[in-house]
């Protein structure tokens, strides 16, 4: 028998063992899994070349001893059956439950949460209703207006927002004095409000009449020992704290007196006898009138220019003739300045400084500087339990808190360093008193006002205290958690609101503390607590499955 060419194998070459015969001669041939690189050696296939994976997002050519595995695409996963579908498993959204669209993905599972404006409420997508039941509890801040899923608290009706307090609307703001020449209208904080006269007009028998021009027509030397003093020009002179008896006889007879005052002089005139009397304080002029009172006979004025000044008396009843004891105090200048400029300093300490004073004339607004530093809270203070408007604006007189009579206090987060400044005014623009204020440093924010500062909160761990430091305080938390039902748990003093929120800030629940809010989790990740209220308040906060 005769023996092929390949019977004794010559191929002995590395990686050319295959034998085979052509004719009577042996051609060997690369091994399997190996090639001929053309210039006679063999070398190692490479099978994905060319790629034989061309099936849609399947293109990834893997080569395991010998053979080919097409794999999916990045981005793409394996669907079980041969195929490969977006990673994403919100790529094609499969959230089709009634307000329940948004689709949020963890890992390969697509998590179903309600839509913008509606909550879970026990497995259902219920719209929000942040007004129901109501939860603006605060005194006179009734009204609830759902913005944006959120509760917002506004004032009752005949009350207007100051600060951190709706209070009741200042009664002269649209001013209900009506009558002819009786125009000025005189706030008298809780008492309601008195119409005065016009300047350059008294309180008559018809109502507010002109008060007639000094004449000295009339003048007589019986009555009193100052007759005649019927005109300015007949004024006699009177000092400060020695009394003077007159008598205001003929009927319609005026007696006068006159006093001379620096610049800036703060002074008291008033009838002290005990008789209804009519006063009128005429400027150095004799002629202009700068006040008129009558019930109670007292005028209570800052002098700005310096001279001599005019004090007419009469009976209060046109009718009528008395004796009358009046009086003239010269109080000194201001105790302090009735605007920012010139205004006196008062440092805020952390236990708080305190500084008092005195409304010497009606409308007296006393106005003090607080220096202060960039983002740290102020307290503001009137101690005294005068009813006082207090105010604070910057040193550009632009108002940051507006003129607010109750609460007597607030607090203020400084934007940047330099002088805020405290104004303090009896409540009855008419009236004298003393006050006393307070400022004190409070400190820093102690909580984020957005969520990308937010304070990290351990699901189980103790329970983290809070303070809404100043008005328009906002503060954040943040927990991590998977999906789950959830308990939130709000512990306060002072009554805030809650709301939980995703990192895209739609509100999740909410309520108002003290309260125990429960979440159902919608899937695995990072969430917001927000704590807000229009009042200072503290609070605790605490989350637990």
């Amino acid at each position: 028998m005769r023996l092929g060419p390949c019977a004794a194998n010559p191929c002995t070459e590395a990686h050319r063992g295959v034998c085979i015969e052509q004719g009577a001669a042996a051609v060997c041939l690369c091994d399997d899994s190996f090639r001929d690189d053309g210039a006679g050696t063999c070398v190692a296939a490479q099978r994905c070349l060319p790629n034989p994976c061309q099936q849609p997002n399947k293109t990834q050519c893997i080569e395991t001893q010998g053979a080919t595995t097409c794999s999916c695409d990045v981005g793409f996963r394996d669907d079980g059956r041969g195929g490969c579908v977006s990673a994403n498993p919100c790529a094609t959204n499969p959230c089709t439950q009634p307000h329940r669209t948004v689709c949020v993905a963890s890992g390969t599972t697509a998590f179903c949460q309600c839509d913008s404006d509606f909550v879970d409420r026990a497995g259902q997508c219920v719209k929000v209703e942040a007004c129901t039941p109501n939860p603006c509890t605060q005194p006179h801040r009734g009204q609830c207006s759902d913005v944006g899923g959120a509760a917002v608290c506004g004032c009752d009706v005949g009350f207007e927002d100051r600060g951190s307090a709706c209070v009741p609307v200042d009664p002269c703001s649209s001013n209900p004095c009506t009558q002819p020449h009786r125009s000025v209208c005189t706030s008298g904080g809780d008492a309601g409000v008195a119409c005065g006269c016009d300047m350059g007009y008294e309180l008559g028998v018809t109502g507010c009449e002109l008060i007639p021009p000094p004449t000295c027509v009339g003048q007589h030397i019986a009555g009193d020992a100052y007759e005649p003093d019927e005109c300015p020009a007949l004024a006699r002179d009177m000092l400060a704290g020695v009394p003077q008896s007159h008598t205001v006889d003929p009927v319609g007879d005026v007696d006068f007196v006159r006093f001379s005052v620096d610049a800036g002089a703060r002074v008291v005139l008033e009838e002290t006898g005990g008789v209804s009397t009519a006063l009128t304080l005429y400027a150095p002029d004799g002629v202009t009138v700068l006040h008129t009172a009558s019930n109670p006979d007292r005028i209570a004025a800052r002098l700005a220019v310096a001279g001599t000044y005019y004090l007419g008396v009469r009976a209060a009843s046109p009718a009528g003739a008395s004796s009358t004891t009046i009086s003239f105090t010269h109080v000194g200048v201001d105790d302090q300045a009735d605007s920012e400029a010139g205004a006196n300093t008062l440092v805020p300490t952390t236990a708080g400084t305190a500084l008092s004073g005195s409304f010497e004339y009606g409308g007296d607004w006393d106005v003090l500087a607080v220096p202060v530093q960039a983002g740290r809270v102020y307290r503001f203070e009137e101690t005294s339990g005068t009813d006082t408007y207090v105010r604070l604006t910057s040193g550009a007189g632009t108002a940051l808190v507006p003129t607010q009579d109750a609460p007597e206090f607030f607090q203020w987060r400084a934007a940047a360093s330099g002088s805020l400044f405290l104004g303090l005014r009896h409540a009855n623009s008419s009236a004298t008193g003393s006050w006393g204020a307070l400022v004190a440093d409070v400190g820093v924010d102690d909580h984020s006002d957005t969520n990308s500062g937010a304070t990290s909160l351990a699901v189980g761990a103790p329970a983290t205290p809070g303070a809404l430091q100043f008005v328009g305080d906002v503060d954040y938390f943040s927990f991590t958690t998977v999906a789950g039902a959830l308990s939130l748990q709000v512990v306060t003093t002072g009554g805030v609101d809650v709301r939980v929120e995703s990192a895209s800030g739609t509100a999740l629940t909410w309520g108002s503390s003290p309260a125990t809010l429960t979440l159902d989790v919608p899937a695995p990740g990072t969430y917001f607590v927000r704590v807000s209220r229009a009042a200072l308040a503290s609070y605790s906060v605490r989350v637990a499955h």
